[in-house]
């Protein structure tokens, strides 16, 4: 295989920089490559010998990804027959908009973060995409509709469940609860749901804890019992929050789900939101799961 798809070597193009920034590029640097034509020439005629490919359907779905592991640390996309899907920053790049925290932070509509209400829809057009506030440099991929970005359904669970973890302790600290008797019992209780967490206190005599990956966050998501920590009804009510999210978590992934259902479900996981935090508490990600999902 090596002699028939040769590998090469590839410098980061210069003008690669004009959507990107110094992260990506450091990297990036120098990767192998090789060509997507070489490979099908390769591959084909087995998959058509082995009636795994059908010689009348012509079209052929590409999957171009990381391995999957560190997401967020690693730069990592997901490329199908005129689809992207990725994470939020590589797909900003990739649209040349602003990043998450800007003003207008949304690729698909005109919200601003100081307007974000459930009724808005995927307004942006791709052929007139740099007259929207916050596209500032020209789309790699202009050749693929709006409407065919999508922020892929894992990465709405880690930054949605980052976000919901953290309010979750910026509640016990404001209360100060946040001690070593509470401390011990998230670590008890992480333990009893089969995940590995610590906390330890920085030189800065601030408080850090376990970065946990996703199938960790999923434990936590489904089985964390807040009662250990909070009193009983904020408990109940942060653990309804928490198995709605879940839910739609595990309809998003579901192929054939009702499109206006998923619409009705995230609506009301956000308008329950909005009782137990601040508005100001909803994130992009959130935005998106009930806007444009």
């Amino acid at each position: 295989m090596n002699q028939k798809i040769p590998i090469t070597l590839i410098n980061l193009p210069l003008d690669f920089a004009e959507y990107s920034n110094s992260e990506i590029i450091q990297n990036i640097k120098k990767g192998g490559t090789r060509s997507v034509k070489d490979i099908l020439k390769y591959i084909v005629p087995t998959l058509i010998s082995n009636e795994i490919l059908d010689i009348n359907n012509p079209i052929i779905h590409l999957r171009v990804s990381g391995d999957g592991r560190n997401v967020g640390r690693k730069i990592k996309h997901v490329m199908v027959w005129r689809n992207m899907s990725s994470d939020w920053k590589f797909l900003s790049i990739c649209l040349g908009f602003n990043s998450a925290n800007s003003k207008f932070f949304c690729p698909w509509c005109q919200v601003s973060k100081y307007d974000q209400g459930n009724d808005w829809k995927i307004s942006k057009k791709m052929e007139n995409i740099h007259e929207y506030p916050g596209h500032n440099r020209k789309p790699l991929f202009n050749m693929i509709p709006l409407d065919n970005w999508v922020p892929d359904e894992l990465h709405i669970l880690l930054r949605i469940w980052d976000r919901l973890w953290c309010l979750v302790l910026a509640e016990l600290k404001e209360f100060n609860q946040f001690d070593d008797i509470c401390r011990d019992e998230i670590v008890k209780e992480m333990n009893r749901i089969g995940v590995n967490f610590q906390f330890w206190q920085e030189k800065s005599n601030t408080w850090n804890h376990t970065s946990l990956m996703g199938d960790d966050k999923k434990k936590v998501l489904k089985n964390f019992n807040f009662k250990r920590i909070l009193p009983s009804s904020r408990a109940n009510a942060i653990r309804e929050l928490w198995d709605h999210f879940h839910q739609i978590y595990l309809n998003l992934k579901l192929k054939n789900y009702d499109a206006q259902q998923f619409r009705f479900e995230a609506e009301d996981w956000l308008e329950l939101f909005k009782v137990l935090y601040m508005p100001s508490d909803i994130t992009p990600y959130m935005h998106v799961l009930v806007c444009h999902m």
